[in-house]
């Protein structure tokens, strides 16, 4: 679930490392038939692709997208549907409405869902939808016990930005525009200002090891 309030996620299968990250990113653009190091499709348009793509490894589940009504706080969500076996992401009327006019924060929130469908599988095989609601109160009086590349919303947060702003292309721009690099990043890949920042300082602190993931 992407939403506005939420302060952390389920604890996932497996732990994902930065560039563990990067390499899922790269599938990613893949399964979109994006190149390594291009700038991605408008949202509309990764919208539209979804239901020509299939997640889950040997499990080999189609995706498909929505856009329904949801609580004012959520942008979207993904579940999986047992009678059509296959995983649902959808997007509230307003994130769709936000695609259509190209608004970064709709793309990463697009991917940032698709992030769950890709790496979370088999979880939400087993969990179908945690319900909002459930996961605000668990979340309320205590932080998740588990670390933060073990939580799934850290995950699809790091798999959407690495696949929106991959490391050699940030790295590049930051080396070329070394006094605003943050801008440059936001301007060459079409994200916010606030994800660019973050990617940024991502990439400048762990270089080497994203730099291996493309080697």
């Amino acid at each position: 679930m992407n939403s506005r309030y939420s302060n952390g996620g389920f604890k996932a299968d497996c732990p994902l490392g930065y560039a563990k990250v990067e390499h899922r990113a790269q599938l990613v653009r893949a399964a979109f038939g994006v190149r390594p190091l291009e700038c991605m499709p408008p949202g509309v348009d990764l919208f539209e692709m979804l239901d020509e793509i299939k997640v889950g490894g040997r499990a080999r589940l189609p995706v498909r997208g929505e856009v329904k009504d949801l609580p004012t706080e959520a942008l979207g969500y993904t579940e999986y549907d047992p009678d059509e076996r296959c995983i649902v992401i959808g997007l509230s009327n307003e994130s769709y409405e936000y695609l259509e006019r190209d608004v970064p924060r709709a793309r990463h929130s697009l991917l940032h869902e698709f992030a769950h469908a890709f790496q979370h599988t088999a979880l939400l095989m087993r969990l179908g939808k945690l319900p909002e609601r459930l996961a605000k109160q668990l979340y309320r009086d205590a932080e998740p016990k588990h670390k933060p590349y073990w939580d799934t919303e850290w995950q699809a947060n790091a798999i959407a930005a690495a696949t929106l702003m991959p490391a050699p292309g940030v790295a590049r721009i930051c080396d070329e525009e070394s006094l605003f690099p943050v801008d440059a990043v936001a301007e060459e890949f079409r994200t916010s200002r606030q994800s660019s920042e973050i990617r940024v300082k991502t990439v400048q602190k762990q270089r080497k090891e994203l730099f291996a993931v493309y080697e």
